[in-house]
């Protein structure tokens, strides 16, 4: 049965005021996995792919879409079986299989957010996917398309003036994953250029120690919904129609109620979850701010689940490379990255709540660190290093963070970035020597960091006098890294000059060293000559 969402809505709420708060909210609601019709009056709109172009509605939308939906809705022919009365044979064909818009990007569209990415699966198997592509005109191939794109450049260095490989395979498929067996279950399918992935519907298989194996257990809806993270993550819009409104709505887990209410809730079990990958408890942390209320949208059992799962997470992250069970920490700065990137959503707010689960002690082992964020802040919130050289800024040894950052999978870029900046708001002009103000420059010259931003970081932030920071950029000449226009007439590299190959005689005495005791007089006196005057 398919309810409108203001009937399930009813439905889901009678049965939360018979359950005690969060403590068996998936059990209550375990006859209550819901259908639900989107479109027509409901508070959410139907999902519409359409490739046809004399379709005023609805043509052009999500257009490359729509080949896929064709295909799995036409089916294809998976081989012949002899009739008993006349022994002629008749195709036995495969139909019937579904496709769905799944995870983030079902939310994303009922939270009335554009999806990043379109993901999609079916409860077709791996052998019954690539029959129906293949028949349905899609090309196999063996990567993504930049290699086809490294084909075309050969052939025509070739003199090859044959079919681009790119025309070829305006609609195609690869593998995109394989289990540890070699088996796909994830496909890349490409039309026109852009890519989706496609998976099977699956389940978890585990072995003996109950460590979850990478192999392929093909499964059915309700085991693709289990395996999943968080409730909003668990949806499903089925693709029936590829020129015009797919209104069937699937929620296994209460997931457009957790939306509607703001709480963030893993699906079943909240221990077992975490248990199964312990990153989640990041990503938990990272959507309640995202999309829900901060830490007040994590509650109950949940709560306490992502209070205990601490031990368990550090335990993972000290074990051997090779135990399938570790955690690596590049899983762990890819989530942190995350979370800071968005520029809907207050990262420090973010990071105190990692603080407050002992989850910053994770991703910053062994370092000092300080969520206590002024509200100067304010201006530099949409930028990681920024915020992350704000709460590193108590390590003295930068060296020593940047080595911490190095073991920790920072690019030698980003630790780089966050040393300066940590630099920029320590400057203090009566206590730096020739050879720190040298290097000082050496290194905002290398963070790529623009003079304006470093200005308002070092005045604004680290409470420095303005006089300073416009001492410091007059003095080396303002010097910054830009790139030429192709044509020659644009701007160029204050360093050196591209039509020279002499170094700005401006920035030479830095990058050389020379004078420095001279210079390091001239800088002060410059700084006396900005320096506010005295009343009398």
């Amino acid at each position: 049965m398919a309810f409108s969402f203001k009937e399930y809505r009813k439905l889901r709420e009678a049965a939360d005021g018979n359950s005690d708060s969060d403590k068996g909210s998936d059990e209550s609601h375990k006859d209550l996995h819901s259908n639900i019709t989107l479109g027509d009056g409901n508070d959410f709109p139907p999902f519409v792919v359409s490739d046809r172009k004399g379709n005023r509605e609805h043509g052009g939308q999500n257009a490359n879409l729509a080949p896929i939906v064709r295909a799995f809705k036409d089916g294809a022919t998976w081989g012949a079986t002899k009739q008993k009365e006349d022994g002629a044979l008749k195709d036995v064909k495969i139909s019937g299989k579904k496709l769905y818009l799944v995870g983030g990007s079902v939310r994303d569209i009922i939270m009335g957010r554009t999806p990043k990415d379109l993901d999609i699966t079916t409860d077709a198997t791996p052998e019954e996917i690539e029959k129906i592509l293949v028949q349905n005109g899609f090309v196999q191939r063996d990567g993504p398309p930049k290699e086809d794109e490294h084909q075309e450049r050969r052939q025509k260095q070739q003199g090859y003036n044959g079919p681009s490989p790119q025309d070829a395979h305006s609609k195609s498929f690869f593998h995109l994953g394989k289990d540890e067996r070699g088996e796909p279950f994830v496909y890349g399918v490409v039309v026109n250029g852009e890519m989706y992935e496609l998976a099977t519907f699956r389940k978890d298989h585990k072995g003996g120690d109950n460590t979850k194996l990478n192999q392929v257990q093909h499964g059915t809806h309700a085991d693709d919904a289990a395996r999943r993270d968080l409730t909003m993550n668990q949806m499903y819009i089925q693709l029936d129609n590829p020129d015009g409104e797919n209104k069937k709505l699937i929620d296994h887990h209460g997931g457009i109620h957790d939306i509607k209410a703001g709480h963030v809730k893993f699906v079943g079990n909240a221990k077992d979850r975490l248990e199964e990958d312990p990153i989640r408890a990041l990503r938990a942390i990272r959507f309640a701010h995202r999309f829900g209320k901060g830490k007040d949208s994590i509650s109950g059992d949940q709560h306490k689940a992502l209070s205990d799962i601490l031990p368990e997470i550090k335990r993972r992250v000290e074990l051997p490379d090779g135990d399938p069970k570790k955690l690596a920490h590049e899983r762990i700065q890819a989530e942190l990255k995350k979370g800071m990137s968005y520029k809907d959503v207050d990262p420090s707010k973010y990071l105190k709540s990692l603080e407050e689960f002992g989850l910053l002690d994770v991703a910053f082992p062994g370092l000092n660190k300080s969520t206590d964020f002024p509200d100067e802040m304010q201006g530099f919130h949409s930028s990681p290093h920024h915020m992350l050289a704000h709460m590193l800024k108590g390590n003295q040894d930068l060296g020593g963070l940047s080595k911490s950052l190095n073991d920790l999978k920072y690019s030698n870029e980003d630790s780089d970035k966050i040393g300066h900046l940590i630099k920029m708001l320590r400057f203090n002009s009566d206590t730096v020597e020739p050879d720190d103000l040298e290097q000082l420059m050496k290194s905002h010259l290398k963070s790529g960091v623009s003079n304006r931003n470093v200005s308002d970081w070092m005045t604004k932030v680290g409470g420095r006098p303005p006089h300073e920071a416009d001492a410091l950029f007059q003095h080396f000449g303002a010097p910054r890294v830009k790139v030429a226009h192709a044509g020659g007439s644009g701007p160029f590299d204050d360093l050196m000059n591209p039509v020279t190959g002499k170094p700005n005689p401006m920035t030479a005495h830095m990058i050389g060293g020379r004078k420095r005791g001279m210079e390091h007089q001239n800088f002060h006196k410059l700084l006396q000559g900005l320096a506010p005057k005295k009343e009398m």
